[in-house]
């Protein structure tokens, strides 16, 4: 069945979307067919908006891509992974433990200035491309080298301490992509995109998050005359895929059509 739009005014169309029928575990990306189709006409200028977003704050802090520390020890490069899950930053120090050829490496977190520290029995150093660098607080541009403790520390004990803030506060805001084409933008694409919606984090781990459209933004979608399929992928702040670790989310998208004659392109 299509629906065709013969009104100078058309009433809105909604889809209510939800994930329980979603078999990747991660949920972070959905596709529905809807026996329905929408056809806009040319006269038509269609818009999308994000009315409501129910999800479940259930990812990780420290996940597959960025729980990496790449350290240098006696001229080998050694890579350390802390097991993905949800840290403060003392429990990420209390799981660093690096073991290579004698050299042991450990870390120490300073609550009062918020600060990272590496340790280790001998001489070592940490590469820019570990992806938990910047969470830690270590460098992400240079290699950097251990200093030796001095006075009664053993003669070879040497240490790196971070250059910045611990910040394990993680994912900050959702970016929901759609196979609607909009002019938003970010500073990842930096270009009209599929962005949808940004929303903010204002839960903690285990809650459930209920976001609501209140200021009735909406998307002129670009070149959009038929519907009946709907794309939707759920992105963090990094441009990385979120793992909602199997729990389910429920959103609806709302669709507007305003009689606009478009000028003929040539």
């Amino acid at each position: 069945m299509t629906l065709v739009l013969t009104q100078s005014h058309y009433p809105s169309l909604q889809y209510y979307l939800d994930s329980k029928q979603v078999t990747d575990t991660t949920k972070s990306e959905a596709s529905y067919l809807f026996l329905e189709r929408v056809r806009v006409p040319a006269v038509y200028s269609t818009y999308v908006s994000l009315v409501d977003f129910s999800f479940p704050i259930s990812w990780y802090n420290i996940t597959a891509v960025n729980n990496t520390l790449i350290f240098g020890i006696g001229g080998n490069v050694v890579t350390f992974s802390v097991p993905p899950g949800n840290y403060d930053a003392t429990a990420i120090a209390s799981s660093i433990r690096v073991s290579y050829n004698g050299t042991h490496i450990c870390a120490e977190y300073d609550a009062m200035t918020n600060m990272m520290r590496l340790m280790a029995n001998t001489a070592f150093s940490i590469y820019p491309t570990g992806t938990l660098n910047t969470m830690l607080g270590f460098t992400s541009a240079v290699v950097v080298n251990s200093t030796l403790y001095g006075g009664s520390a053993p003669p070879n004990a040497s240490y790196i301490n971070g250059v910045t803030s611990v910040d394990v506060g993680g994912t900050r805001r959702l970016v929901l992509r759609t196979n609607f084409r909009t002019p938003n933008m970010d500073t990842h694409s930096l270009t009209s995109s599929s962005i949808l919606a940004s929303v903010p984090i204002e839960g903690t781990f285990g809650s459930i998050q209920v976001y609501k459209n209140v200021t009735g933004f909406r998307s002129k979608t670009i070149d959009q005359d038929s519907m009946n399929v709907v794309f939707v992928s759920i992105y963090d702040e990094d441009d990385n895929l979120v793992d909602f670790r199997n729990c389910n989310w429920s959103m609806t998208l709302q669709f507007d059509f305003v009689y606009s004659q478009r000028e003929p392109i040539y």
